[in-house]
């Protein structure tokens, strides 16, 4: 009995495993910030919207980023950053040529 329920977790935790991409959230952020800082840069979405928040962040990170917003770097701001967190600078160019494990676009499955 014991070997059929670590059995039936093993399945579970595999099956859980393939359903998640964990790239998808890196991928997403890099994609934004590659808009952003393109050379015709785009309007988009802010990294730590509540979308965000409550799509591609743990709980940790978002109660913890939700508490240090109360704190804006700026007094007119709503972020805690008074920076681009992704690329580290105020001032950038544009990223190209971006590439890297998570910079591969998902896997199409089939049915």
């Amino acid at each position: 009995m014991k070997r059929f329920v670590l059995l039936l977790l093993a399945c579970c935790a595999v099956s859980t495993a393939e359903a998640a991409d964990p790239a998808a959230p890196v991928n997403e952020i890099m994609q934004e910030a590659v808009k952003g800082w393109a050379e015709q840069a785009q309007p988009g979405e802010d990294y730590f919207s509540e979308a965000r928040l409550g799509r591609i962040y743990s709980q940790d990170f978002t109660k913890v980023y939700r508490e240090a917003a109360k704190f804006p770097a700026y007094d007119e701001g709503d972020s805690p950053f008074d920076y681009d967190v992704i690329v580290s600078g105020q001032d950038s160019c544009a990223i190209k040529d971006l590439s890297g494990p998570a910079m591969v676009p998902p896997r199409v499955r089939s049915a």
